[in-house]
């Protein structure tokens, strides 16, 4: 109730805040824009009726949250008004950017003497216009300014008498705040680079009385995104300081969505000019003037992207160097490894299939060479095989040769859900791959058989053919590589198992054995697993080498003095059981049955024999659920293109 309350008061408080503000700078440009033609009567009687509709309703919801916060701390630490302080000052800070972006660039078109409306940003808009908006936005960024440092102040430097507030909302608010502005600047410096490498290749063409466009938007964009970048990044790597931002995850997220972007547009855009040479290799007359002048848009995208991309590959592999990387962090390092492979194998299968296309067309056709080199289709298709192939073998021959290996490090490897998802996805892919394929022959040969003369040319078929051997190379390489690794995994385990013995300690009654040992001989047969009762004295020194010790919460509570004793020299792992008792109340246990408790028993000896982190959340990660999209998305494409080509056979 108490966040439904919240939600409700800080989205109108933030809606009704920007409508007056917006109102008031509309108002005041209809007032001091005397350059402004027409339309004044109209703009007032809008501006006025915003603002009188939005103030008291701001204010009232306003005072609202104001009371709560002095009559409970806890409203204020609460992780909606960390995103709407946090979320208001990025809005407010936008239109301040924009508007002396807009100033910049109106600044630079008017020095290169061009017409106004070859600028990018403010272009029916005014000085006053621009200023107004400014300073608007940047009085209320100062006033919200001034209301995150007094919530600050009350984790760092409470008053007397008020309780200090919790900082972890704040401080995640916080980071996400300035990691999302440093994207924002990293646009603006990225666009406008690629604005004035435009402007570069495009001297390379006759002149251009417009030729100076790209340059005074670049220059702006790259003068003022870069200085705001700087500037932002600074901020965010001295926080760095402070070990919790150094093992931040969001930051790591944040790199490797970077190195995401940077790299797929590269690819796309070499990819591009990768298909414009095969163009010409494939017989197209064409300049070197006139050929760079059609790479020149795919050029000066690629620069800037790949030192993007460059760069921030740099700052991971320093944070590698100097903070040793958590296990969430390893498997969003092996997340991003997984994608990319994928991605160039979707590429680089489409290729071959396209060229394989071509391969029949030219053997059943008998048609010269040169009227099958000289397809546009032909080139791109050796593009996309040139850029998807290493896309794909780099980093899937570096997670593979790293799951062959023995010990731990293999075994995470082999065991990780990325690498799993990445082999499933492909066998996936292929079993449905052949079940279309193969369904498609033998429709056409039935339709050769029953004479139906819509059946298609002996050309489809043999295609349809190859398109199936490609998906059965694709399945069986996946399928031995899942084998080989299952193999692997099943050694592996079987040996930790039986070095990873368990002693069940139960008061007499079977109340906790019988249950534990059914799971465990379910779960992992493989255990060498001992029943112990405190009644005949302490376990003997045979016992006291056990990998975990499992017993009640009532006996964990209060046990006989000697096993006090026991339990506290025993230097395995204690697993507590909370078992009903009259007189205990053991929180969220009295709805749980012995036996799936006896499962999560069994589940829990599993995971600390095969060296497992024990986080207790049980929760699936945001990061597994996100791929899992991802990756559903690039599949069904995938396959929707491959049935359509199936089908227009």
């Amino acid at each position: 109730m108490r966040t439904i309350r919240r939600l409700y008061l800080y989205l109108v408080a933030v809606i009704s805040l920007q409508t007056v503000l917006w109102g008031v700078i509309n108002l005041l440009r209809a007032m001091l824009d005397t350059q402004r033609v027409g339309g004044t009567a109209s703009q007032l009687a809008g501006a006025l009726a915003t603002i009188i509709v939005g103030l008291p309703v701001f204010f009232l919801h306003w005072w609202l949250i104001q009371r709560r916060i002095s009559s409970d701390a806890e409203e204020r630490g609460s992780g909606v008004r960390a995103i709407f302080l946090y979320g208001l000052l990025f809005g407010l800070l936008i239109p301040v950017a924009q508007n002396l972006l807009a100033i910049l660039n109106r600044a630079l078109i008017d020095l290169f003497n061009l017409r106004p409306e070859t600028g990018l940003l403010g272009v029916q808009q005014t000085w006053i216009d621009n200023g107004i908006a400014l300073a608007m936005n940047v009085l209320l960024a100062l006033y919200l300014m001034s209301v995150i440092r007094s919530d600050w102040r009350a984790g760092t430097q409470p008053e007397k008498n008020v309780a200090r507030i919790s900082l972890e909302n704040l401080t995640l608010s916080q980071r996400i705040f300035r990691y999302v502005f440093v994207l924002y600047t990293l646009g603006l410096l990225v666009f406008g680079l690629q604005q004035i490498l435009s402007y570069i290749l495009g001297q390379i063409g006759p002149p251009n009385i417009n030729a100076l466009s790209p340059l005074a938007n670049g220059l702006s964009l790259t003068i003022f995104g870069g200085l705001l970048w700087w500037n932002t990044w600074r901020t965010v790597e001295q926080s760095l300081r402070s070990e919790e931002e150094q093992n931040s995850l969001f930051r790591a997220v944040f790199l490797y969505v970077l190195l995401l972007i940077g790299l797929s547009t590269v690819l796309i855009s070499t990819g591009t000019i990768v298909y414009e040479a095969f163009r010409v290799l494939l017989g197209r007359s064409l300049s070197f003037t006139d050929w760079m002048l059609s790479v020149s848009e795919a050029i000066s995208v690629a620069v800037p992207f790949g030192l993007l991309w460059a760069y921030h590959m740099s700052v991971l592999r320093q944070d590698r160097g100097t903070v040793e990387a958590t296990p969430r962090q390893a498997g969003l390092q092996r997340l991003y490894q997984y994608l990319v492979a994928f991605t160039g194998l979707m590429v680089s299968f489409y290729a071959m299939q396209s060229i394989v296309n071509f391969v029949v067309h030219a053997i059943v056709s008998r048609t010269g060479v040169v009227e099958i080199t000289s397809s546009n289709d032909l080139a791109g298709s050796l593009a996309a095989l040139v850029m998807g192939l290493p896309v794909w073998l780099r980093p899937w021959l570096k997670m593979n040769s790293t799951a062959q290996m023995e010990g731990d490090g293999g075994d995470r490897a082999r065991r990780s859900i990325a690498r799993k998802a990445y082999l499933y996805l492909s066998i996936f892919i292929g079993v449905v791959g052949i079940m279309i394929s193969a369904g498609s022959i033998i429709f056409q040969l039935l339709g050769r058989v029953l004479g139906d003369p819509g059946t298609g040319s002996l050309e489809e078929l043999l295609q349809v053919f190859a398109i199936l051997v490609l998906f059965v190379i694709l399945l069986v390489y996946h399928w031995q590589v899942l084998r080989n690794d299952n193999r692997m995994e099943d050694r592996s385990m079987a040996d930790k198992h039986g070095k990873f013995p368990v002693l069940v300690l139960d008061s007499g009654d079977e109340q906790l054995a019988g249950p534990v040992v059914t799971a465990l001989r379910e779960e992992a047969p493989g255990i060498p697993v001992a029943i112990h009762y405190p009644s005949s004295g302490v376990p003997g020194e045979n016992l006291s080498d056990a990998g975990a010790v499992i017993l009640t919460s009532g006996m964990a509570a209060n046990p006989p003095e000697a096993m006090r004793i026991w339990l506290q020299s025993f230097s395995g792992e204690r697993i507590v059981v909370p078992v009903k008792k009259e007189g205990w109340v053991w929180i969220d246990s009295d709805t749980i049955s012995t036996t799936k408790l006896s499962k999560q028993v069994a589940q829990t000896v599993l995971k600390l024999a095969e060296g497992e982190a024990l986080d207790g959340s049980g929760r699936t990660s945001p990061l597994v659920i996100v791929a899992a999209i991802i990756g559903g998305l690039i599949v069904f494409s995938f396959l929707m293109n491959i049935l359509s080509r199936l089908l227009s056979f």
